[in-house]
């Protein structure tokens, strides 16, 4: 179902949207000292709670500031990049989108900014849009515990928060000085190398950390055409598409056995990372 569904998402949006996209202005934010790799393993419908999916997901951080998101889809930008500057686009497009090297599952891109002490999350909504919103960086409530471990090989420290109506355990390292972590978690001294909320539907594990070569920096992709809008509001419009999704597939192109699959999908998702939507 879900590569059918890619199928359809990927070839009904026309090539000059694709070109638009991949000539995104980027804005750099920093120069990368750290390239971390996390495997997310998570459990998106609580109905099938047996059956787990997994991503890898990549920190690229700077002295500060720092991008996370997908592996695949930084690894679909930037290769879709490429293929413009080289004028092999549509031949990329043809051959090679939908193939299991660039599924990703998670379209957020978050950035984190110590100067100004914000997270910026831009995020997309099928048919609707992408969207954009700031929170707080101080926005985790963290205690950090006596209790240690050793994880992945580096000497760790526990610390607890709650954070989008879910607990979470993290286990971060002195060793590593960098105040980060995957997805919107930092604040702690220390790089995050796992973080689990409490009843283990998202675990974000690290897999592997890498100095960058040199030049690689921390970029921002801009886009003129983002809704700037609250978290609260992003997350109504991504929940009114799910339980809209019938309609909003057959009014883009789709026939009903996508449309039926679609929509079947969207109601599976009822797990989110952040149970709390307000």
């Amino acid at each position: 179902m879900k590569r059918l569904l890619l199928s359809f998402l990927v070839f009904n949006i026309s090539l000059s949207v694709y070109a638009q996209w991949f000539n995104e202005p980027i804005i750099t934010l920093d120069t990368a000292r750290i390239c971390v790799m996390y495997q997310l393993t998570y459990i998106d419908d609580t109905l099938h709670i047996d059956f787990k999916r997994q991503e890898k997901q990549i920190l690229i951080a700077g002295y500060e500031s720092s991008s996370y998101q997908s592996f695949n889809h930084h690894k679909f930008v930037t290769t879709g990049r490429q293929k413009v500057q080289e004028g092999k686009m549509v031949e990329w497009l043809q051959s090679g989108i939908s193939s299991e090297d660039f599924v990703y599952h998670f379209k957020y891109r978050i950035y984190k900014q110590q100067t100004n002490g914000t997270i910026v999350t831009t995020d997309h909504v099928f048919s609707v849009g992408s969207f954009k919103y700031e929170e707080n960086k101080n926005c985790f409530n963290w205690v950090i515990t006596l209790e240690t471990d050793t994880i992945n090989g580096y000497f760790s420290q526990k610390a607890i928060c709650d954070f989008g109506g879910r607990q979470w355990e993290a286990w971060f390292t002195p060793e590593i000085p960098y105040s980060e972590g995957p997805y919107k978690f930092c604040g702690l001294p220390g790089l995050i190398l796992r973080i689990t909320d409490k009843k283990g539907h998202y675990d974000f594990n690290m897999i592997s950390i890498e100095i960058p070569p040199s030049g690689t920096m921390v970029e921002y992709y801009d886009n003129d055409n983002y809704i700037f809008t609250t978290k609260k509001e992003f997350f109504k419009a991504y929940d009114d598409n799910n339980r809209n999704m019938t309609n909003v597939v057959l009014e883009t192109g789709g026939d009903a056995t996508v449309a039926q699959r679609a929509s079947q999908y969207a109601a599976s998702q009822n797990n989110p990372l952040e149970l709390d939507r307000k």
